[in-house]
């Protein structure tokens, strides 16, 4: 039996939004369950520059895409460091090791895409709010908890 997807419109400022931090704000613009399991979408916004960004990582079976929206972002791909002006876009096939940051002062955002969508970045999130608000500084000394949260999400830091 298949599951009838229905199309999603939202309209500015519509979905679900999560708080991550002071300075992070992701809005689930499509979840995996909106989508039959097949992608995500998030527009990710930092609201104040510079920010360092998630650890280098990478994903076994994860694709993400980027599209910057405002802002400039640093993507390290496999070493290499790619700038990233408003209106780029960058893919990271699995087994990329990757990272980005914002970097300049302006505040910025972009649209990330997923597929297949082995991050519920809604958990994800959740779970790592949770963890921040659990550690006395940020990243924390000892990384296994955060390393093992990520890795239940398909992504692995090196």
């Amino acid at each position: 039996m298949s599951t009838q997807l229905s199309p999603i419109v939202l309209l500015p400022n519509e979905g679900k939004s999560l708080i991550v931090s002071d300075n992070v704000n992701i809005g689930i613009k499509a979840a995996g369950a909106n989508t039959g399991g097949q992608w995500v979408c998030l527009e990710y916004s930092v609201l104040q520059a510079p920010f360092e960004g998630p650890p280098l990582h990478r994903h076994k079976i994860t694709h993400e895409a980027w599209y910057i929206l405002e802002g400039t972002f640093t993507f390290l791909l496999d070493g290499q460091s790619i700038e990233a002006p408003a209106g780029s876009f960058v893919y990271v096939p699995p087994g990329v090791l990757h990272r980005f940051c914002v970097t300049g002062s302006a505040p910025a955002k972009f649209l990330g895409f997923a597929s297949p969508p082995a991050i519920d970045f809604e958990g994800y999130a959740n779970e790592l709010k949770a963890l921040m608000q659990q550690e006395p500084s940020w990243p924390p000394a000892d990384m296994s908890k955060v390393n093992a949260l990520m890795a239940r999400y398909d992504t692995y830091a090196e």
